[in-house]
């Protein structure tokens, strides 16, 4: 499965944002990282998600799915288990 994922963090002292790339590097899921703007907050805000970093924009299979905070389930997802 073709995955692309973004997470939005608010720095190295973010413990879910660590928490969120940790899990996702167990998985064997790619990811890259990328401060929040007031851009992201803004689509965060349009989608209904909690104001809470980390903000991740995960790609699978063309379908784009977004999360706010970690999310072990949503992570465990991206596998397509």
């Amino acid at each position: 499965m073709n995955v692309n994922v973004t997470v939005y963090s608010t720095g190295p002292e973010c413990q879910k944002c660590k928490a969120t790339k940790r899990g996702l590097e167990k998985l064997g899921i790619p990811h890259v990282e990328k401060p929040v703007t007031e851009e992201i907050k803004a689509l965060a805000q349009d989608r209904g998600l909690k104001m809470v970093a980390p903000i991740v924009h995960a790609v699978v299979g063309g379908e784009d799915r977004y999360w706010s905070d970690f999310r072990p389930d949503m992570i465990k997802s991206l596998t397509g288990d």
